[in-house]
Parts: structure tokens; C-alpha cells; sequence
């Protein structure tokens, strides 16, 4: 129960890292060649016109918010993993 709360604790947080950067490394390109980025249709545009900033989680709602309810139940089965490994541990030293 911990491994797995620990897993589902630490896992989305880096899979969200990974899918921020690699959006993040596309605007960033954009930018270094002169253009402007289109945060919606995830294109570079070289043709002087601007596009409006639309933050990540504004484009990728669901999976933003997917991954914090994984992370929070990660937390409470870590939590709860740790409790039982208490118990476990004072049931221990009560019959020694």
C-alpha cells in the first residue's frame, strides 16, 4: 500500500513535468526564431501577427486536474500505508 501510494504520489506530478516542458520547449523555439506562438493550434507563427497567451492547464484542463485527484489519492494511500506500518509496529512491541 505505501510503494504504491508513493507511486501514485510522485508519478503524475512527472508526467505533467514532462508534458509542460516539451510545450514549453515549442513556445520557447518559437520565440528564438522570430515568431509568435500559438498556444492553441501548438503552431509557430512567422507571419508578424500575435496569438494570446492560453496557460496549459486552460488547454489541457482535464489532464491537469486528472493527475492532481492521482496525486491526492497517492497521498492518502501513503498516509494510510504508514498508519497500518504504526499499528503494525505497536501491536509489535506491545506483545514482546
Amino acid at each position: 500500500m505505501l510503494k504504491a501510494g508513493i507511486t501514485l504520489l510522485v508519478l503524475p506530478g512527472l508526467l505533467l513535468m514532462f508534458a509542460w516542458w516539451f510545450d514549453y520547449k515549442a513556445a520557447l523555439d518559437c520565440l528564438y526564431a522570430g515568431g509568435s506562438y500559438d498556444y492553441v493550434a501548438q503552431a509557430c507563427l512567422n507571419d508578424g501577427s500575435q496569438a494570446p497567451f492560453v496557460s496549459f492547464a486552460q488547454r489541457h484542463p482535464l489532464g491537469v486536474n486528472s493527475f492532481l485527484v492521482v496525486s491526492l489519492l497517492g497521498l492518502g494511500l501513503t498516509m494510510g500505508g504508514l498508519y497500518r506500518r504504526r499499528q503494525q509496529s505497536s501491536q509489535m512491541n506491545k506483545n514482546q
